[in-house]
């Protein structure tokens, strides 16, 4: 681990094998926890390096690939949540975990031997009391993100999204609404009401005059939730969907955009 400001070496994590596919920082900065190609997570104390605990994913004789595809904390950095790939090698499909950090002790679980489909993607609400999972419904091609209780995994809202995978999952600050983005068929966005799951409008984000809409990489709230900017170009009101600002013209986009922010 490495000091942002400085770029100095803080610690060293030994005890790693295979090739690591995830990592993720607690919010204090205190923690860091890790997966790789192997079934097993890693958390480690920042600072010291120290490995504090090893969590293993099931790996039966039925799983004869089982692989941790992606692990993330919760915003306050008591639970973490792990994706993985397993089963047969012809026959693969996705699960989740939801894990108590101190204890390791697996909360509970999200797959596809439930009635859901195979989870894709998943993210925290910012107040971490929720969890937004992307999945596909068991056994035909259309996806659907459902909100969870994080303590219970009890559903709250299912939302009816795609009719491909969705690509970014993002909440506002507030909570009341989310955005899920898909590159195919059309790269569109689209707004949701989180407490109905309500589908609110569609945005498409348009560039230097292109038939076709650019595909939507990122998409960042602003702090008090009544706006949002696309591409780090185009601000949009979250309310209604109207375009606000285009930041970017012909000259500044050849230069590239390299990040943005909301003050």
């Amino acid at each position: 681990a490495w000091d942002a400001v400085t770029g100095k070496q803080v610690s060293r994590l030994d005890g790693l094998s295979g090739r690591i596919t995830s990592v993720s920082l607690s919010a204090g900065g205190e923690k860091l926890a890790t997966c790789t190609d192997e079934h097993f997570v890693r958390t480690w104390n920042v600072r010291s390096g120290k490995l504090l605990s090893v969590t293993e994913h099931s790996n039966t004789n039925a799983e004869r690939y089982n692989k941790i595809k992606s692990v993330s904390f919760s915003p306050d950095g008591k639970m973490l949540i792990t994706i993985k790939i397993s089963g047969a090698v012809n026959e693969k499909s996705h699960g989740m975990n939801i894990w108590d950090v101190n204890s390791g002790k697996s909360l509970y679980s999200f797959d596809k031997s439930k009635i859901y489909g195979s989870p894709s993607s998943v993210t925290f609400s910012p107040d971490g009391k929720k969890i937004l999972v992307a999945h596909n419904e068991p056994d035909i091609l259309i996806y659907t993100a459902t909100v969870l209780e994080a303590s219970s995994g009890k559903p709250l809202v299912t939302i009816k999204s795609h009719t491909y995978e969705p690509e970014l999952l993002v909440f506002s600050p507030d909570g009341s609404k989310l955005i899920t983005t898909q590159s195919r068929p059309d790269n569109n966005a689209k707004v949701w009401d989180l407490s109905s799951g309500k589908f609110l409008f569609n945005i498409a984000h348009m560039n230097h005059g292109r038939v076709a809409p650019d595909r939507i990489n990122s998409v960042l709230f602003s702090p008090d939730s009544k706006k949002f900017i696309t591409n780090k170009s185009n601000i949009w009101e979250a309310e209604t969907g109207n375009i606000i600002r285009v930041l970017a013209n012909n000259s500044v986009v050849n230069l590239g955009i390299g990040s943005t922010a909301f003050s």
